[in-house]
Formats: C-alpha cells, sequence, structure tokens
C-alpha cells in the first residue's frame, strides 16, 4: 500500500507540473529591470555622505587608526575637500604612516596656505625634512615652530640636539635656557640642559637631574641618569649609594 501511495503521489505531481507549464531554464541572464534604482557610478557623493566621511576620518585619526582614517579622508579630498584641517591630517598619515613625505609637503604646504600660522604643518615638513636626511632643511622648520609656539617643547629639545651636532653648541644651550625658563618643572627639558651643560658645568648637571627625578612621574627611572653620571665623572661611591638607596 505504501508503494501505491508514493506512485500515485508522483504521478500527481508530474501531471502538476505538466499542467502548469514548466518554463524552460533560459540559456542567457534574464535582464533586471533597474529603473530608477540603479545609482550611476559618476554620481556625485551627498553632502551628508562627505560629512560622515570627513568626521570619520577625524575619530580615526584621533585613535591613530591611519589606514581606516586614510580611506575616509582621500574620498573627502578628492570631492572637494579642502580645509586646512583635512590637509593637516592628511600631511600627519602620509608622515606617520605611508612614509610619503611628497604627499607631506603637498598637505602640510597646502594647510599653511590656507592657515599660515599652522605650526604643526611646520613640525610635519620639519620631521620630514629630517627623515630624508635634510638636516638644515628640518633646523630651519624647527626654528619656525619654537619661534611662533614657545609651548612645542619636543620640538625645541629636539632643535637643540640637531643644533649641538652641527658643532652651534652655544646657541642649544639658549634654546634650552630659554624653554627651561619657560617650563621650569618640565623633566625632559631640565634632561637635556644637563646633557648640554655636563662637560663644563658638571654641578648645574648634577642639580639639573637631581630636580629631573624629582619631577619624573617615573622617579626610579629618572635617578638612573643621576647614577650615570656619577659613573661617567668617576664618582663611583655616590652612584653606589644611590643605587642602595
Amino acid at each position: 500500500r505504501q508503494f501505491a501511495s508514493c506512485s500515485l503521489l508522483l504521478t500527481l505531481l508530474l501531471c502538476t507540473c505538466a499542467c502548469a507549464g514548466t518554463p524552460p531554464i533560459p540559456t542567457s541572464p534574464v535582464p533586471q529591470d533597474v529603473t530608477g534604482s540603479e545609482v550611476r557610478a559618476d554620481t556625485p557623493p551627498s553632502v551628508d555622505e562627505i560629512r560622515i566621511r570627513r568626521e570619520l576620518a577625524l575619530a580615526l585619526l584621533d585613535e591613530n587608526e591611519y589606514a581606516a582614517a586614510w580611506d575616509h579622508l582621500e574620498f573627502v579630498l578628492q570631492h572637494g575637500g579642502d580645509s586646512w584641517w583635512l590637509h593637516l591630517g592628511a600631511a600627519q598619515i602620509c608622515l606617520y604612516w605611508r612614509l610619503d613625505y611628497d604627499c607631506v609637503r603637498h598637505h602640510a604646504e597646502r594647510a599653511l596656505v590656507l592657515r599660515p600660522d599652522n605650526v604643526r604643518a611646520w613640525v610635519y615638513l620639519g620631521q620630514a625634512a629630517e627623515d630624508e636626511g635634510e638636516i638644515d632643511t628640518a633646523m630651519d622648520f624647527y626654528q619656525r615652530v619654537v619661534s611662533g609656539r614657545p609651548d612645542e617643547i619636543g620640538i625645541a629639545i629636539r632643535l637643540s640636539q640637531l643644533l649641538s651636532r652641527r658643532d652651534r653648541h652655544a646657541e642649544a644651550v639658549e634654546l634650552m635656557w630659554r624653554t627651561l625658563n619657560a617650563h621650569p618643572s618640565e623633566p625632559q627639558v631640565m634632561l637635556q640642559m644637563a646633557t648640554l651643560v655636563e662637560s663644563e658645568d658638571p654641578e648645574m648637571a648634577e642639580t639639573l637631574l637631581a630636580r629631573t627625578a624629582e619631577h619624573h612621574e617615573n622617579q626610579l627611572h629618572a635617578y638612573g641618569y643621576l647614577v650615570r653620571f656619577y659613573r661617567r665623572q668617576g664618582r663611583d661611591e655616590d652612584a653606589n649609594q644611590l643605587e642602595e638607596w
């Protein structure tokens, strides 16, 4: 009985398909009606899309997510974005992620055209020049930075290091004195100043290194500078006492 029922069911199915007229399998793709729904490839992005992608680019840039930020930033720039902070963001990505120094110069220079007092653009130009071995050019850019923004402590320290390497020791010391007067409790400034004056004024260097340790966020690490100073000065007993302490 089961076999007879199955046979009957199969016969009914075949009959139903024959009566309904099953369509033949197409030999070529069936064209789809996309009228009114297909977006042209050359359709410009909407204002909202540009705004959203600009905001995404800046948010990702703040998180140092350079690859993702670049995708959005490049899109915005290609579609009319031309503000100084967009070009500054592009210069930052080109410097720290893409390592494309022509790109750094292009965007940093454009940022300066749009906002001439843009100190950060000078920083990026200086770092790009230094990375390419153009030390004198880098120093010129850094000088513009410290002249316009005395609070750029890192650039002031870097400029003093480069000046010292160029045998312009007096200029390096003068720059660090100015920076130290403006930031008397900044450990990195005191450390750089101590390095510069150690050979000519070891007493001053010792004082600066002791103050560095007092203000440093990691005192144990900072006292290591003082220990090494004592070793260089031949004061092993002082170094040993400080290490024991």
